[in-house]
């Protein structure tokens, strides 16, 4: 996670698939998280957004990448005031990351 002027972005995901791996191909991630939906009352609904890949490659469980077979996969990704925040604002309760279901 980085700082961004519009507050934190999520910029790097490390995946710990199943099984070792010795090469990926990735052809998009998706976004998917909980919203407060700009609506009456706003309810909460789930929302799923493309995300934009820079760049994948094997890494270490540190996200440091790696030439040989992995247990994990590093995805970089883009970020913009609408693409990556890991913030969540409830409407309901004007609370940020607190959901109420």
């Amino acid at each position: 996670m980085d700082g961004e002027d519009w507050g934190p972005a999520v910029t790097k995901t490390i995946v710990k698939p199943d099984r070792e791996v010795t090469s990926i191909s990735i052809d998009g991630v998706i976004e998917t998280k909980e919203v407060s939906v700009w609506a009456p009352l706003f309810p909460h609904d789930i929302a799923s957004s493309q995300r934009t890949v820079v760049k994948y490659y094997l890494c270490d469980k540190d996200g440091n990448e790696v030439s040989t077979a992995s247990s994990y996969v590093a995805v970089e990704m883009t970020v913009s005031p609408s693409e990556g925040s890991p913030f969540i604002y409830d409407m309901n309760t004007s609370q940020m990351n607190r959901l109420q279901h």
